[in-house]
């Protein structure tokens, strides 16, 4: 329960979880969500493409294209990297340092371990932002509703849980 935010019923976020399950599996398309587009995004598909010399990105991960499975040239192993383009100013560049630099102290389960942060260039000679992550494994939300339809409002209910424990941990640390 969103202990928090005490203005928020579990009920309504179980409402709205489930009012989006039903509209994602109708339309079969990723959701776009608000505020996105913070930082630009390119929506082209960089598979293929090395970042610096680091990271081979490999495919992206659903139907968003700014998330990657890629292979940690240095290591050799396999990471999400999520692309961020559109930092040309340098005050862009170092929010997004800070920012992610803020939500590398967050430890917790429902919340993917970032592993690498930085700035690089792509083949193309386009500098990017990037956050390297560790794999999380199963299957993405989208994936599940495409291929089960709606999900039984207990499933809603422990994804929504979830969803709000991660919230609660990047609020204790001022994340959000």
């Amino acid at each position: 329960m969103c202990t928090h935010s005490p203005a928020i019923d579990p009920l309504d976020i179980f409402r709205v979880l489930s009012e989006r399950a039903r509209a994602l599996h109708r339309s079969a398309k990723y959701p776009v969500l608000p505020g996105q587009g913070a930082l630009a995004v390119d929506p082209s598909d960089l598979s293929g493409q090395w970042l610096g010399d680091h990271y081979r990105l490999l495919r992206p991960l659903g139907q968003r294209v700014t998330l990657y499975q890629a292979c940690d040239a240095s290591l050799g192993d396999p990471r999400m990297v999520r692309v961020v383009l559109g930092l040309d100013a340098a005050a862009d560049r170092d929010g997004f340092l800070r920012r992610v630099r803020a939500a590398a102290q967050l430890h917790h389960g429902n919340i993917a371990r970032i592993t690498d942060v930085g700035l690089g260039t792509l083949t193309d000679g386009a500098v990017a932002g990037f956050v390297g992550m560790e794999p999380l494994r199963g299957e993405n939300l989208t994936g599940t509703l495409i291929k089960h339809g709606p999900l039984p409002w207990t499933r809603v209910l422990a994804i929504g849980r979830d969803v709000c424990r991660a919230l609660i941990a990047a609020h204790d640390r001022g994340v959000v």
